[in-house]
């Protein structure tokens, strides 16, 4: 059962969808990360931990996975199906850089909205 279900984390997310958990000392530190220590050892210098399911919250540490920075940065995005609005990466949704990164492109017209009004104002 635990290799196959998400375990959520159901104390504080940050902004961008991350766990945070109190590890003492006035220290906080990413909730997948502090139980993924826990449970199966440190993660090695350098490397980042990718969430196979894709859930930002999930804390199952077999869900986790330690990756290169640059190659969990492609996984990271590639297995996205929505922006951080919700918003879903569809073709017509989607712009994609020279870099090769997707941006939902309702959440940069809705920026531009709040831009423009902010310069009406100011």
């Amino acid at each position: 059962m635990l290799a196959d279900a998400c375990i959520p984390w159901h104390g504080a997310i940050r902004n961008d969808g991350y766990g945070r958990a109190y590890i003492g000392h006035r220290r906080w530190g990413l909730a997948h990360r502090v139980v993924y220590e826990a449970a199966i050892g440190l993660i090695p210098d350098g490397m980042h931990l990718h969430h196979a399911c894709g859930n930002p919250v999930c804390i199952n540490p077999n869900h986790l996975t330690p990756t290169a920075p640059g190659e969990h940065q492609n996984l990271h995005h590639a297995n996205r199906s929505h922006c951080i609005a919700g918003h879903e990466f569809t073709e017509a949704n989607t712009w994609v850089s020279k870099q090769g990164h997707r941006y939902c492109r309702r959440c940069k017209a809705d920026r531009m909205v709040r831009y423009r009004k902010r310069e009406l104002v100011g």
